[in-house]
């Protein structure tokens, strides 16, 4: 069954490695002005980045943090479930799985968006309702963690749909691809320096007993409550 599950995920991998590299070649031509002759575009350069407005930086930013503060709870949080509620792995990591099962309904909030015209008030809304999660996750034994976990999800996919397409429209339309690349690159830089605070915060392998592993989560929910605090005030 793995072996077959393997081999599905590596063909769809390579089918879409043939689709980006298709539409790639595809998107160096286009029409302009409804002349039917095809011109190739250029490649942006440094110079061009440059000129690229604060707000796109800023939006970048912000969704670097956003996103890296999620994607260290994710991997931190079957630990934490373990420690402090007494699951066994499994529950803890069915739990931690159910936050990025609701992108499943993604299709769903993108028909509910489309009726309303304010991506930047709703991205910035959705950033701040994530915070309180991380507090009642953090510092608050008695909260349900299946309520949260999917509120969790359901918020980080609205947030994800929103934050990409106000960065598609922050970015000129010849160089989406190249500013997408940019911005991922820096979400994966903020994602590893998150990753290495983790680690020194928590200290896994010194971990002995519950109140000193209890001490160092709470301190690891402050960074998280922190880097989303940074991505709502930079939208």
């Amino acid at each position: 069954m793995y072996v077959c599950l393997s081999v599905i995920g590596v063909s769809f991998c390579g089918f879409g490695m043939l689709c980006a590299a298709g539409l790639a070649f595809l998107l160096r031509y286009k029409a302009q002005d409804g002349i039917e002759s095809k011109h190739i575009i250029g490649l942006m350069t440094l110079s061009e980045m440059k000129k690229m407005p604060v707000t796109y930086w800023l939006h970048t930013t912000g969704l670097a943090f956003a996103a890296a503060c999620w994607i260290c709870k994710q991997d931190n949080l079957p630990d934490y479930l373990e420690w402090r509620y007494g699951y066994t792995m499994t529950e803890a990591s069915y739990i931690t799985g159910t936050s990025a099962m609701m992108f499943i309904l993604s299709p769903f909030f993108t028909i509910v968006l489309k009726k309303f015209d304010c991506d930047g008030v709703m991205v910035t809304l959705v950033s701040i309702l994530m915070i309180p999660l991380y507090v009642l996750l953090g510092f608050c034994q008695s909260v349900n963690v299946y309520a949260i976990a999917l509120l969790d999800g359901t918020f980080c996919s609205l947030f994800s749909l929103l934050a990409m397409q106000i960065a598609v429209m922050l970015c000129p339309a010849n160089y989406v691809g190249t500013l997408s690349g940019v911005l991922y690159f820096v979400r994966n830089i903020i994602v590893a320096l998150a990753f290495v605070a983790a680690g020194y915060i928590l200290e896994k392998h010194s971990l002995t007993n519950l109140t000193k592993t209890m001490d160092g989560y709470k301190n690891f929910f402050l960074m998280a409550i922190a880097m989303s605090s940074v991505a709502s005030v930079l939208w």
